[in-house]
């Protein structure tokens, strides 16, 4: 448990039990849709989460689309055409 755990781990587990309290339902459906357009890595997903990346910095949307279309454009990534 956190009480065992050394005082940084204790911090560690702190944070990530905030963080996933604070995720709204908003905020998961945005996270599964791009990670659903990932998983599809065709040209089309990443045109998609392209255009998804564009709209307001503070948007958890944009967020995770910029997120996902810097891991589909990396080097190895298996795209299918």
């Amino acid at each position: 448990s956190a009480r065992d755990a050394p005082p940084e781990a204790a911090n560690r587990i702190k944070n990530i039990v905030q963080s996933l309290s604070a995720t709204t339902p908003d905020k998961l459906r945005a996270i599964r849709s791009c990670e659903v357009l990932e998983t599809g890595a065709t040209a089309e997903c990443l045109k998609v989460l392209e255009s998804w990346a564009k709209g307001p910095a503070s948007a958890t949307l944009t967020q995770e689309a910029k997120l996902s279309v810097q891991r589909m454009k990396a080097p190895g990534f298996p795209l299918r055409p």
